[in-house]
Order: structure tokens, then sequence, then C-alpha cells
């Protein structure tokens, strides 16, 4: 806790890890067919573990993230609840709602350090969280291996957040809330009642780097994916529109667009196998 607090020195060892190229087929014939894993050492992972544990404290007690994004809140099954949610949105509106579903590619892996920087302290966490994730950001390493060789020694991370731990979800959608705070604000929500009488509305569901946008009108959803895209770019990342879809023929730029009759909603997402 020493280092985490800024009362020891953080040493390069401690935020090196080693990544290990695992063949996504037989036959790779390119780095793009390798899927890369990092592993960080113990030591490492125990103090962004004891940092994770007072930023998400923050962050709760703040209001620091949306509602809308379930992939780092805690006690709640993130992908049912929103699965459940886009259902029941869908129903309600007789899934005539137009709706774009985006795909990130290599999310974690993107991200740039100047934004990353810029999101940490436009938050005013206490000075040793911000001066140690800071720090670590900055010292971030990897030694690349394949098989036992190792082919790279200590490549700095110069963009990405690195993966290996519990602080690194937690980063991203630090990212990712502005885009949803954005949402929010400028544009109207989808709105259905439950079964206590109560009004839910949303315009967005997110979970981590999952991203499905909803409206009622095509207006809406092509600004709305519009200001998805802008926003994406700023912070450095690409939507990979073969993996992305829409019910929208004005956002078939961005996103694949769906055979069949329009508006529809259920179509079902490749990457987790569920209704969206």
């Amino acid at each position: 806790m020493k280092v985490a607090l800024g009362e020891a020195p953080l040493e390069e060892w401690m935020c090196r890890g080693i990544t290990y190229l695992f063949p996504k087929n037989d036959t790779p014939t390119n780095a793009s067919q390798y899927r890369p894993i990092t592993c960080m050492s113990n030591l490492y992972k125990i103090t962004t573990k004891c940092v994770t544990e007072a930023l998400q404290r923050e962050i709760k007690i703040r209001g620091l993230l949306t509602e809308n994004q379930m992939g780092t809140m805690r006690k709640v099954q993130g992908a049912k609840e929103h699965a459940l949610a886009n259902i029941a949105i869908n129903a309600a509106h007789n899934c005539r709602l137009y709706s774009t579903w985006i795909d990130i590619t290599k999310a974690f892996d993107s991200v740039d350090h100047v934004v990353l920087e810029h999101v940490i302290r436009r938050l005013k966490l206490p000075n040793w969280m911000t001066n140690f994730i800071l720090d670590t950001i900055k010292r971030w390493t990897i030694d690349i291996r394949w098989h036992k060789e190792c082919i790279i020694e200590g490549k700095k991370i110069e963009r990405g957040i690195l993966q290996g731990d519990s602080l690194s979800p937690l980063l991203f959608v630090l990212c990712m809330d502005p885009l949803s705070r954005r949402l929010r604000q400028l544009y109207p929500s989808v709105q259905i009642r439950t079964s206590d009488s109560r009004e839910f509305g949303t315009n967005h569901l997110l979970y981590i780097d999952d991203l499905k946008l909803l409206a009622k009108d095509e207006d809406v959803m092509q600004k709305m994916t519009k200001e998805t895209e802008e926003y994406l770019t700023h912070i450095g990342l690409i939507i990979n529109r073969d993996k992305s879809a829409t019910n929208s023929s004005r956002c078939a730029d961005t996103a694949r667009l769906l055979e069949g009759p329009r508006p529809t909603n259920t179509w079902v997402s490749r990457k987790r196998g569920t209704h969206r």
C-alpha cells in the first residue's frame, strides 16, 4: 500500500508484463491471427486491486459512471441485465425501434493516453489515486514471447490500456463515460412502463465496449450514430463496420445494414449469442 499511496517508489519491474502470442488458427500467416495474452506479476495485481477497490467506492459515492454502463457494476450480471432490458424495451415498442449495434476494433489496445490522462485528471480523484494511476500508465512495458522465445523485450505501451488486472476495465469504462453522458443529455430516451407503473427510459445500452443505440426516429438514430463515431475517433477507437449492425439505412456507412423489413430489432449478436 505504500507504493499505491506514494510513500514508496513504483518500480519499473512492477509495471512490466509478459505477453504471450497464441495462434487463432493452425496456420497463422500474419500478426492479426495471433491472440496476445498479457500476464502481470502477482504483486502488481494485488497493488492495483487495492487501488481498484478505493476507486470503485469513489465512483459509487460520487456517481462517476452512468447507470447505462453495466460492465463494471458490482453484484449485477451486467450482460444478462442488458439482454433483459433490451427484450423489454423492444417488446414495449413492438420491435419497431431503430437501433445500431457498435463493435469496436481492439478497444482496449487503442485508447489514446493523452485522452486517458485527461479523463483521470478531470475526475478530481484523491491525489494519491490520480498520481498512482498516471505513474503506472507511464511505466507500462511488456516483453513479447512466442513459444519460449522472447521476440521483443521492454516494449513501452504508448497507447491502449494494459490488461491483466482488475484496474484495466475500470479505466476503459471511465473513458467511455463522457459518450454515455452526452447521449443521455442530447437525445430523447425510449420510454417503457414497468410492472409497478414506474417509467424507465434510455437511448443506449453499454457493457464495457459493447454499445447499442436505440431511437424511435431514424433521424435521431443517424445523429446518435454520428455522435458516437466522432467521440470514439477522438479517443483513438475505430468502429468495426463488419461486426457492427444497424436497421437504419442512414447508418449503413458506419454499420452493416441488416436485411429484412425495417425498423426491426430482433437480431442476434454473434459476439454474445443473445437477442439485441
